[in-house]
């Protein structure tokens, strides 16, 4: 007996090794991205955004207001029009509404939409030809520039601006942030101030104060809570400011880096600030003070950043067609991968395992603008472990048989080995019709160049 158990212990501690081994081969497994589909538009993508769900995806190019279901992949309408140039688009965090900022040759015009539907609820006509739009969270409340100096404030309702607000000087808005609840705005100007705004209908309450940094202000966020407010400005430094300690014109914090400040963006639990600069860099912070937590450098000229709603991940587009995916809280790449062309306007899940971008390859002979729809999700065989571990102690507490741990072990092994096998096989069959996809687009990219020739 003794000969016996000598035996079977070793097998069993095997068994309890491959239990967490298990978990840890799927977690780098879903570090690996797919591309689920491409879309080629005619023209040039101006900008896409996302709902939470990744259910709805906007894109609006320079003749062309696009609205796809992503979990089908269909394209649910389409607006076009020869004069119509979409220059902004903001939707809710549910996917069920977005605005839309276009414009025609002569004038700017400001749409808000139902997602699942073509005519708009209302629209309102603008002088700024290419007009700003930043949609609150729950899409009750948007701000969008009016003219090249002045915000206008709507709520759902209807077209009727609820107030306006114009920058001292007449300088020009170069960027704009509704906070998710629709409390507050802030805008900043070419001139280098930033101008935090009260949502309200009484103008001596409106201005809660206003910052002057070194240079024009190329971006701005509002922290998920309200608390604190980041501007970003060409002088190379980035802000940190409190809604409510900011009137004594003092930043609570500030950071210069080796270029000018082009995104910022805080995690949505507020715990970090991410930064991406001029000089290929990301940099994230303690939002709390000025402490640098890590930088990653790119490749190549950083286009757009994107984080989770978990706070879990940054994904990262340049020049070059590079997407990285960095995990937030230690700056580890987790993934990163390569569409030819620049990679811009990125959007990512709230649990990071979908990415969405545009993108513009072009050379000599051909300019294609593209949509991608990445995933590295990978279901398989989470429930599996969470089953075996629990059915492997229930045998072994209740029978006490380290037979079944050997039993279920290799069972479980064999079912492991099957089924990655399948995923490879799925896997050359997906890249084999992408493949054969990229031919075919190349084909038509050729006959649009002969007949044009």
């Amino acid at each position: 007996m003794r000969k016996l158990y000598k035996f079977f212990i070793p097998l069993i501690i095997f068994s309890v090794i491959l239990s967490i081994s298990i978990p840890a081969s799927i977690q780098f497994n879903q570090s690996n991205f797919t591309r689920v589909w491409r879309y080629n538009s005619e023209n040039y993508i101006e900008e896409i955004d996302v709902s939470n769900d990744f259910k709805y995806l906007i894109a609006g190019t320079y003749d062309n207001l696009y609205v796809f279901d992503l979990i089908s992949g269909n394209l649910l309408w389409n607006k076009s029009g020869e004069n119509i140039h979409v220059k902004s688009v903001s939707i809710s965090s549910n996917g069920d509404f977005f605005a839309a900022g276009l414009c025609t040759h002569s004038n700017g015009y400001i749409y808000y939409f139902e997602s699942r539907n073509s005519t708009p609820l209302w629209e309102y006509r603008s002088l700024e030809l290419e007009p700003i739009v930043s949609i609150s969270s729950d899409g009750e409340n948007f701000v969008a520039i009016y003219n090249s100096y002045t915000i206008i404030f709507f709520d759902s309702s209807n077209s009727l601006p609820l107030w306006n607000a114009t920058t001292e000087n007449q300088s020009q808005i170069k960027s704009l942030f509704i906070s998710s609840d629709g409390n507050y705005v802030i805008k900043g100007d070419l001139a280098g101030n930033a101008y935090f705004l009260n949502n309200t209908d009484i103008p001596s309450k409106r201005s809660l104060w206003n910052f002057t940094t070194g240079n024009e202000v190329n971006a701005v966020a509002i922290s998920s809570g309200n608390a604190y407010i980041a501007v970003g400005s060409n002088d190379n430094t980035v802000f940190v400011l409190d809604k409510y300690n900011s009137t004594s014109k003092r930043p609570l914090w500030n950071y210069t880096t080796q270029g000018d400040i082009k995104t910022v963006d805080f995690t949505h639990n507020e715990k970090y600030l991410v930064v991406a600069s001029s000089d290929d860099k990301i940099y994230v912070f303690d939002t709390s003070n000025s402490r640098l937590k890590w930088t990653y450098l790119s490749s190549a000229e950083i286009l757009s950043v994107a984080l989770s709603h978990d706070s879990n991940y940054a994904t990262v587009g340049d020049i070059e067609g590079n997407i990285y995916l960095l995990e937030i809280e230690s700056g580890k790449l987790i993934s990163n991968f390569n569409v030819r062309g620049e990679s811009y306007s990125l959007k990512i899940s709230s649990e990071g395992n979908y990415i969405s971008c545009a993108n513009h390859y072009t050379d000599l002979s051909v300019s294609e603008y593209r949509l991608y729809l990445f995933d590295r999700s990978d279901p398989s065989y989470g429930k599996d472990v969470s089953y075996f571990n629990s059915l492997l102690l229930q045998n072994i507490v209740i029978y006490g048989l380290p037979t079944t741990a050997i039993f279920l072990s290799s069972a479980f092994l064999i079912q492991f080995i099957l089924r990655k096998l399948v995923l490879r096989k799925e896997r050359i069959e997906k890249e084999r019709i992408f493949k054969k996809l990229d031919e075919k687009f190349d084909d038509w990219a050729d006959e649009d160049k002969t007949k044009k020739n």
